[in-house]
């Protein structure tokens, strides 16, 4: 299974309402053109996969209404900055002040990003494999 389904299911049993999943959307869309290359569409479809289809017409919650969600946003969002291969040190220091609104420590981010990263550095090297014995 890979990584925007187990977010997409984690939110789905999370029950989380559609204005703060509107504010995910928002936020996720912010965090994927932070790195100067525009918004890439695979970015788009990733977010669309992690959040589902939501119609333009829901008012986002605010920022604060993530604060429960905090740790599956964040994971979306380390997601998000890494899905092209490129996690920039721009988005490195939005996520971080990003997670500081949310109350989250240094700390706390660092093993979140380990635990991320290296789940997604795990797959891709999975992927690459079983391509090259293809």
């Amino acid at each position: 299974m890979n990584r925007w389904t187990r977010i997409h299911r984690r939110i789905d049993s999370a029950s989380v309402s559609l204005p703060v999943l509107r504010r995910f959307e928002l936020e996720l869309e912010r965090l994927a053109q932070i790195d100067g290359e525009g918004f890439d569409p695979d970015e788009a479809v990733l977010i669309g996969h992690m959040i589902g289809s939501l119609s333009e017409a829901i008012n986002p919650a605010p920022f604060e209404a993530l604060w429960p969600h905090a740790a599956l946003f964040l994971t979306a969002c380390l997601t998000i900055a890494a899905a092209d291969g490129r996690y920039s040190v721009e988005q490195a220091r939005h996520i971080s002040a990003v997670a500081t609104r949310l109350g989250w420590s240094v700390g706390q981010l660092s093993v979140l990003e380990g635990e991320t990263l290296g789940y997604l550095e795990a797959k891709g090297q999975a992927q690459l494999l079983a391509r090259s014995r293809s």
